[in-house]
């Protein structure tokens, strides 16, 4: 098998096992002993000589020293090419005193995309840049073909977001997760490159019990800017798809316009159909996790804003509906006499990490306007992966419109951003306010909506946020694939040397009774450091011997010389070889 490169010294198999399917470019947690290869004078106290290649032996492939370098646990992430059901084989290479360290995290995970989209210049508002589809079904845990609505728009090798938007019967709304297509582009059925981890459901759509998966394209730029006046938008939220902007830039976001998704979330509900006055009406919740409202005055636990009831008798009261909510609850509705009457604000609903993800939640819809009345929408999801980043992303709630009873407003969105560098950037993520009634004696008014949520995830962060964000260093934990069930790792065979042998002589090869052989083999160091081994030649193919002392060989193209003496062998002729060979 061909050696990496003549200046290093050693090599050892590391067996990657698999009993899934096959996945590509996937990142494998190996966890090494490097302490006792330093002590040993084989590797370098900082790790800059390690390096790792495929199953042949000599073509590189990624590997990021996450910590311990010089320990017993040295922990290194290595992105494998494809690792087939089974196992599988990479080599670790070490011993060259003259190398620098190429572990590299970034090209070990592929964090900020792979640059495939090219430079984007958006120069006109309401730019939309990803594509949008849907699960038509359930997909289990370990799937890696999921079944689309519609796959126009999406080729392969292309990565993409599944997120569960709505579950009201199973599994887990806000749930998401990054793979890639295989194949199926342009069909309705996607190979994936790696299994599902998660388990999602979908199939039943703009229902009060929905359960709802969609499907995102993300771009891969390189620099991306966005000029004065011009933004990048989603489509609304329809039930099925749509509200999200995200996207990968592995160079700098240059914004000075804006990346809006205020509005496009869950929808916000209708007003009551009752025109007349005095009059029993009432509106519908808001739209949240579990799907679309019903008409009911409480808010439900999914989010969605309460309605605001109209009644005549006992008593006569009509009454805003109540806000949104997402990160922080919505407010109620006010009522025109009764406060038993007014929607009550929506519930909070997810955590601040974004380890979920969701679309703020519409507020209640008011007592009385009659059909063409809503309440605000949510804010929608915005997503981004760059180097850098500045200017100004948006995903606020909708205001209420000023109408006879009070509307409310929808709560804001997600927003969550990873850089090296986010520099004056502002994020806002408020929410939509209730309207004062228009005919309503008592001042009737929606409720306004909840906060939504905002995470920045870098190493230097500078700017303003609204609600202020939650934040943290460049984040290493969430950025890489995860495939049910993770293939395991073990460090096999034998330490292999770059070293081969230039001659060999015998005494004889063939015993006319038992015998032993004796063999004079002369080594050459093909590394650039001195290597200290212990010589050995192998017997007909299976036995091992070994010298009885060790050698040390200078760097290239020093030689260094050794006698091996075979066990007692029985008559016959037999085969004698160096080994390594």
């Amino acid at each position: 098998m061909t050696w990496y490169d003549n200046n290093w010294n050693y090599r050892k198999p590391i067996t990657i096992s698999n009993i899934g399917s096959t996945l590509t470019d996937y990142q494998v947690l190996v966890t090494m002993d490097t302490a006792s290869l330093v002590a040993a004078g084989k590797l370098l106290s900082n790790c800059n000589d390690i390096r790792f290649t495929s199953s042949d032996g000599s073509a590189l492939i990624s590997y990021w020293i996450e910590s311990g370098c010089n320990t017993a646990l040295t922990k290194i992430w290595v992105k494998i090419p494809s690792i087939a059901n089974g196992n599988n084989t990479i080599y670790i290479y070490y011993g060259n005193s003259g190398a620098t360290s190429e572990s590299n995290y970034f090209s070990t995970f592929d964090i900020f995309g792979n640059g495939s989209s090219g430079i984007l210049t958006v120069s006109s508002a309401n730019t939309i840049v990803n594509n949008y589809t849907y699960l038509t079904g359930n997909e289990n845990s370990g799937d890696n073909i999921i079944a689309v609505d519609s796959g126009t728009g999406f080729s392969n090798g292309d990565e993409i977001l599944i997120v569960q938007m709505q579950n009201y019967s199973a599994g887990t709304a806000g749930q998401y997760e990054f793979r890639k297509i295989l194949s199926g582009e342009g069909t309705t059925s996607f190979t994936l490159d790696t299994p599902l981890k998660g388990s999602y459901t979908s199939g039943t759509f703009n229902s009060t019990n929905a359960t709802v998966t969609q499907v995102v394209r993300i771009p891969q730029y390189t620099n991306i800017t966005i000029n004065s006046l011009a933004s990048i938008i989603a489509p609304a939220w329809d039930g099925y798809k749509g509200g999200i902007v995200i996207f990968r830039a592995n160079g700098i976001i240059t914004n000075s316009g804006d990346i809006n998704v205020t509005a496009k979330g869950f929808r916000g509900g209708l007003a009551g159909t009752t025109i007349s006055w005095p009059g029993d009406a009432i509106g519908l919740q808001g739209e949240g996790t579990k799907g679309k409202g019903v008409g009911n005055r409480f808010s439900d636990p999914y989010g969605g804003g309460g309605a605001g009831q109209q009644t005549s008798s006992p008593r006569n009261d009509r009454s805003g509906g109540g806000g949104g909510g997402y990160g922080t609850a919505g407010s109620d509705g006010i009522a025109q006499t009764y406060p038993e009457y007014r929607g009550r604000g929506g519930a909070t609903y997810g955590s601040s990490d974004l380890s979920t993800i969701f679309f703020g939640s519409g507020g209640g819809g008011d007592s009385r306007d009659g059909p063409a009345f809503f309440s605000g929408n949510g804010g929608g999801i915005v997503i981004i992966y760059s180097s850098s980043i500045n200017g100004l992303i948006t995903t606020k709630g909708e205001d209420g419109i000023y109408n006879s009873e009070g509307a409310s407003g929808g709560a804001g969105g997600s927003i969550f951003i990873t850089s090296v560098n986010i520099s004056s950037l502002t994020t806002n993520a408020s929410y939509g306010t209730g309207s004062l009634a228009a005919y309503c004696p008592g001042g009737c008014a929606g409720g306004n909506g909840g906060y939504g949520r905002i995470r920045l995830s870098a190493n230097s962060i500078s700017g303003t946020s609204d609600p202020t964000a939650y934040t943290t260093g460049f984040d290493t934990v969430h950025n890489r694939k995860y495939a049910s069930p993770e293939p395991s790792f073990g460090v096999s065979g034998a330490e292999e040397l770059n070293i081969t042998a230039t001659l060999m002589t015998l005494n004889t090869n063939t015993c006319a009774g038992p015998c032993q052989i004796i063999a004079g083999v002369t080594w050459q160091n093909m590394g650039s450091s001195s290597v200290t081994f212990t010589p050995a030649i192998l017997i007909d193919g299976t036995t091992i011997a070994y010298a009885t002392s060790n050698i040390t060989i200078g760097p290239y193209p020093a030689e260094g010389s050794s006698t091996i003496t075979t066990p007692t062998l029985l008559a016959g002729t037999h085969q004698i070889c160096p080994y390594p060979n």
